[in-house]
């Protein structure tokens, strides 16, 4: 084997190393689904949880309304975003979608909080991808599940950005073409009534995302790629391996040229 062959199939071995890419999704914020199969036609519901009453938040941008909810990269990571997935509804919209546009951006502290700043995105900008029929209706828990008032649409949105390891906030807006809403369904888990700590900026101030007195969570994904940053530790072991990979190389290289 030639010198530089070797030295190049050692240095490959890194891209299964930690540093490699991967595409997935990078985050799932929480459930929507309560009852599988039992919806309308036997689509999935997504029922309200007993006890509450709020079958969604709005999102409408042009009041202004808009939601907020937070997510975390974890330590030693880098993610490379490229999608947002999010959910809301038109109530009597059908199953084709009446959402005509997306806004988001990415905070590096709570909305509305001192010190928190926009790292990416704006609120002008149109990302919205596709947005078609989720599979799922918004329901009251206290009638059937076969209410199809409120299909709920997944929102696909374009992102383009890396973030390093911490937490941050997803804000987002969204327009449709109906008067009602649009509404952003809560994270629904049947029996807990509190899921997270959400925020929806309603007209001029931030605000908890309440239903009763119950702080809620709302549903979104991210997608991308995720970069898992080696360790000291791992750099140097990578390091040795190469410098030992390269070493054997040039012992057999010399070995050959003296024959």
């Amino acid at each position: 084997m030639k010198l530089n062959t070797l030295l190049l199939t050692a240095s490959l071995g890194l891209a299964t190393a930690p540093g490699a890419w991967a595409s997935t999704v990078l985050y799932d914020n929480g459930p929507l689904i309560t009852h599988p199969g039992q919806g309308y036609g036997g689509a999935d519901a997504s029922a309200i949880t007993v006890g509450l009453n709020t079958y969604g938040f709005g999102m409408n941008a042009a009041s202004p309304l808009r939601l907020a909810d937070d997510f975390t990269v974890a330590a030693g990571q880098t993610w490379n975003l490229t999608a947002i997935r999010l959910y809301g509804y038109q109530t009597g919209s059908g199953t084709t979608s009446t959402f005509s546009s997306l806004a988001a951006q990415i905070w590096n502290g709570r909305p509305g909080d001192l010190g928190a700043a926009v790292v990416w995105g704006n609120l002008t900008d149109n990302l919205l991808a596709s947005s078609s029929f989720s599979g799922i209706y918004r329901v009251n828990s206290t009638t059937p599940y076969t209410d199809n008032t409120r299909p709920i649409m997944e929102l696909a949105g374009t992102v383009s950005t890396s973030l390093t390891a911490g937490t941050y906030w997803l804000e987002w807006a969204t327009t449709g073409s109906l008067a009602s809403g649009p509404w952003n369904p809560p994270v629904s888990i049947a029996g807990q009534p509190i899921t997270g700590n959400a925020r929806q900026y309603n007209v001029s101030a931030w605000q908890d995302t309440l239903s009763e007195t119950y702080q809620q969570d709302l549903p979104f994904q991210i997608v991308g790629e995720v970069a898992v940053v080696p360790e000291p530790s791992q750099w140097a072991m990578m390091g040795m391996t190469l410098l030992g990979a390269g070493g054997f190389a040039l012992r057999q290289w010399r070995s050959r040229r003296a024959k």
